[in-house]
């Protein structure tokens, strides 16, 4: 008798995206934005584009529907992720209409005594994600700076406020090329 085959041939992974949820929730913004937020997020995630991170032919009808939430929840959702920088929406068009997105993907910056120090930003585009978080670790060690990638870098002001300085301006739409 021969062991059988435990994954069978032909079969591929969708490893894609998961990543990119992990400052969502531990950053705290799942819990900011909360669960429509969330669930739009998921459902723009798995539509994403491998190869380019456009996410296209959805509407905030599709959205909804995908999401189990009502079409206004979704617009909130939509704008809720936009006005966070989580989603940039083609600039011609709102969120609602058939647009085209893009995730961005954000990592926490921590300090060398585990504090959050601040947060890197890109635009998410999942078949480079390794090479980007690359790109990310080398502009936060010092090296060049590069298109795509936004550094801010959290200060703290009296009293127990926290300001962000923007070290390293993004140029929308690029990629970390």
């Amino acid at each position: 008798m021969t062991a059988p085959e435990l994954v069978p041939t032909g079969l591929t992974a969708e490893t894609g995206w998961s990543h990119l949820m992990r400052w969502y929730v531990t950053g705290g913004y799942a819990a900011d934005l909360g669960p429509y937020a969330t669930a739009a997020l998921v459902v723009l995630a798995a539509h994403a584009d491998l190869a380019t991170g456009d996410i296209e032919g959805l509407s905030v009808v599709d959205i909804a529907a995908l999401a189990g939430m009502g079409k206004s929840s979704a617009l909130d959702a939509l704008e809720a992720l936009v006005s966070h920088a989580w989603l940039d929406v083609q600039p011609d068009r709102r969120p609602g209409q058939r647009s085209k997105y893009r995730l961005r993907y954000r990592a926490g910056l921590i300090s060398l005594d585990g504090q959050r120090a601040g947060e890197a930003a890109w635009p998410h585009i999942p078949m480079q994600a390794g090479r980007d978080q690359a790109a990310v670790r080398e502009v936060v060690a010092g090296g060049e700076r590069r298109p795509g990638i936004e550094i801010n870098i959290y200060q703290h002001i009296e009293p127990g406020g926290v300001g962000i300085v923007n070290v390293s301006p993004t140029n929308a739409g690029e990629g970390c090329e």
